[in-house]
């Protein structure tokens, strides 16, 4: 029996589009699945910093990204209300819906074809094909449709999916976050990142778009968003800001809306089929602390699509070698993230911070790990973090 395609992916935002791309130039039979139409709305921090730059390039689609963004040089971190440090760093903002348009209709130019159907969880593995049920949007018709291969990049936020998938063993969403795009006439040229405490190790965040837009928003783990209303607070800090700069008020482009996002590879483990690659926000590919997300979603989907180009059909399950990829490759990156949210929540987070404000040399280490121009291995040991915390300059 003839599978209806080869590779199925399920999801055209970053990760899904990234497989696409990769394999519309193969000539294997592919479809793009997803229950909305393109261009649709995403929320997003809205910012492309060095993986998913990297990444970008690699596609051979940073050139259409950057003439529709907006192109800076630096961040600024204020963990204290009136103290900062600049990290030094290409960052491009766009709005998300531009992007993953972009991307979608990269990988639809060649070999690949896209449906708007609804992925209901309902699988089954059968004579060495995978028969997968959707659900037609405008109508309800179901329909089975089989494949050799499925990329699940379907994100976080389809729980009951995600549950039918991995028979109940899934994590929740850890970081919750709202922002809106905002017109304001604010003298800021770059993005500016603000640790207020109100946000309970949370953070806020002003990132120009260009042409007077503004992306402004706040985000903090779930378990605390219960807590605190985040559209109150996002309006606190913008009346803030208004008033720093002693500017009037401006206008949102529409009410800021609110997602959630699974951070730190959580649900690696817990999502495991035959022949099956979940990647992105599927798996909590955003970093944790500071929930960027946009490379390593690209980045699992690259991952994907070349094991299956490099494997396939030479192994039984080519799913377990992608997995094994990822622990090998991607999951070094995730440490300083992790090390990150451990000393930036504990009582000593205000000492480290203070250090970062006046080191220079710390200052140049957190630029090269968010631009992975430098491994967390090459500054992990304690002679080089006591040489970088106490060293005096």
């Amino acid at each position: 029996m003839l599978p209806d395609y080869d590779v199925i992916i399920i999801g055209g935002g970053p990760g899904g589009a990234s497989a696409g791309i990769v394999l519309s130039e193969s000539g294997l039979k592919t479809l793009i699945a997803d229950e909305c139409n393109f261009p649709r709305e995403k929320v997003c921090g809205d910012g492309l910093t060095g993986d998913s730059i990297r990444n970008l390039k690699y596609l051979g689609a940073w050139r259409d990204v950057l003439n529709a963004g907006h192109r800076m040089g630096k961040i600024e971190f204020f963990p204290f209300p009136e103290q900062s440090f600049t990290i030094n760093a290409e960052i491009v903002t766009f709005e998300r819906k531009v992007l993953d348009d972009i991307l979608l209709k990269k990988a639809l130019k060649n070999n690949v074809n896209f449906e708007q159907l609804l992925f209901t969880g309902k699988h089954e593995i059968r004579n060495a094909l995978i028969f997968l049920e959707f659900t037609k949007k405008d109508t309800n018709e179901k329909r089975i449709i089989s494949c050799t291969y499925a990329v699940i990049a379907t994100g976080c936020q389809k729980l009951n999916v995600l549950k039918t998938i991995s028979n109940g063993k899934i994590n929740k969403p850890d970081l919750a976050a709202v922002r809106g795009y905002y017109k304001g006439d604010f003298p800021i040229t770059h993005p500016m990142v603000y640790f207020d405490e109100r946000l309970k190790n949370g953070y806020a965040w002003i990132f120009p778009m260009g042409r007077g837009f503004f992306n402004i928003g706040c985000g903090v783990k779930t378990k605390i968003a219960s807590s605190i209303n985040l559209q109150l607070l996002l309006k606190e800090f913008v009346d803030e800001i208004n008033e720093k700069y002693g500017v009037a008020q401006g206008v949102w482009k529409e009410k800021p809306k609110g997602a959630v996002l699974s951070s730190g590879m959580k649900n690696y483990r817990h999502l495991k089929l035959k022949n099956t690659f979940f990647v992105g926000e599927t798996i909590g590919s955003t970093y944790s602390y500071t929930g960027e997300g946009i490379g390593k979603a690209l980045e699992t989907g690259i991952n994907a699509a070349h094991t299956i180009l490099n494997f396939y059909k030479k192994k039984k399950d080519i799913g377990k070698v992608y997995r094994k990829i990822l622990r090998k490759e991607l999951f070094p990156r995730y440490r300083p993230y992790f090390w990150a949210d451990k000393l930036f929540t504990s009582p000593l987070k205000n000492y480290f911070y203070r250090k970062i404000c006046v080191s220079k040399r710390l200052q140049n280490v957190i630029a090269g790990i968010l631009t992975e121009r430098i491994r967390f291995e090459e500054v992990l040991s304690v002679k080089k973090l006591y040489t970088k915390l106490f060293w005096k300059r």
